[in-house]
């Protein structure tokens, strides 16, 4: 996935060191892993009903690389001093097929992962700039994100980053209170 014509992003003050922020490369695969299970068990803590799943391998890496083929992605991920600390996927296709309302096409940001030591640092900020850049380099007029309710940290950047409520799912539990 990596685009030889793409530099680098310049480092971003963050923390005690500086982070770079680059497309995806495939030696990155194990550190993606390694993130995205870090993120599936904090998920797992604000949302008791997540049930665990199989470890994540090479799959995880080959369906989010299938993802941005098919909605003209990219992985980007974030770098300090030789370790990956972070990443984000951005899709700049993803169609509205919703049979009540006018297809649109509209860019998609998934897996926003910044490991626990490095947050707060500006890292997920300039992940999530990065993945706005390449969807508004592809084209893409809007963008979507999804966050869980209870992350409240994800979720006050998405606002601060100029996200707005779109859509809410509530849901209520049918089954009897213990």
């Amino acid at each position: 996935m990596s685009r030889a014509d793409e530099a680098p992003r310049p480092a971003i003050a963050a923390g005690v060191g500086a982070a770079t922020i680059r497309p995806f490369e495939d030696r990155d695969g194990p550190a993606i892993i390694a993130l995205a299970e870090e993120l599936r068990h904090f998920e797992a803590a604000i949302y008791p009903r997540m049930k665990p799943s199989r470890r994540l391998g090479r799959w995880y890496i080959d369906d989010l690389v299938a993802d941005c083929i098919e909605g003209d992605g990219r992985i980007i991920v974030a770098e300090r001093a030789g370790v990956v600390v972070g990443y984000v996927c951005a899709r700049a296709r993803v169609t509205d097929e919703a049979r009540d309302r006018t297809q649109i096409t509209y860019a998609m940001i998934d897996d926003l992962v910044v490991t626990g030591e490095c947050r707060g640092q500006g890292i997920g900020t300039a992940l999530l700039n990065a993945a706005e850049d390449y969807a508004r380099s592809r084209g893409a007029a809007w963008v979507r994100i999804g966050v869980l309710v209870r992350n409240q940290e994800a979720y006050r950047l998405y606002r601060r980053e100029g996200f707005g409520d779109h859509l809410a799912l509530l849901e209520k539990s049918l089954l009897p209170k213990e």
